[in-house]
């Protein structure tokens, strides 16, 4: 059965350390940029940029997908606004979702998810 875990904290993702960098080897978005260690790292040092928004979706508590996403405050045409996007520098590339091969059906879950949380952003 999947589920879905939000995080929003980048220390109670310590125990997903190993889980998180097999699944990325499993994924097709198998980048540097997208290992346990550089994601809490970025987040750690630019915690200014924003709140983590990470999601952990698991079938039977094997982890097959991460989004790992942030919530940032920015001045939109003198608006002070909210907004979710991939965490890292908007000039990366190598941001995306973490999807175990042929576990595709995790995304509709992942995109119900924001959908219920939209009112978080704006």
């Amino acid at each position: 059965m999947l589920s879905i875990k939000q995080v929003n904290n980048i220390d109670e993702l310590h125990p997903y350390r190993e889980e998180w960098n097999r699944t990325l080897q499993k994924s097709s978005s198998n980048t540097i940029f997208l290992t346990f260690d550089w994601i809490t790292t970025w987040c750690k040092i630019y915690s200014k940029e924003g709140k983590p928004f990470i999601l952990l979706i698991t079938d039977d508590e094997e982890l097959i997908g991460i989004a790992p996403l942030t919530v940032v405050s920015s001045r939109i045409f003198g608006v002070q606004m909210k907004k979710i996007k991939f965490i890292g520098w908007d000039c990366l590339t190598y941001k995306d979702f973490i999807i175990s091969r042929k576990r595709e059906e995790c995304l509709n879950l992942i995109f119900s998810y924001l959908q219920d949380k939209s009112y978080l952003w704006d």
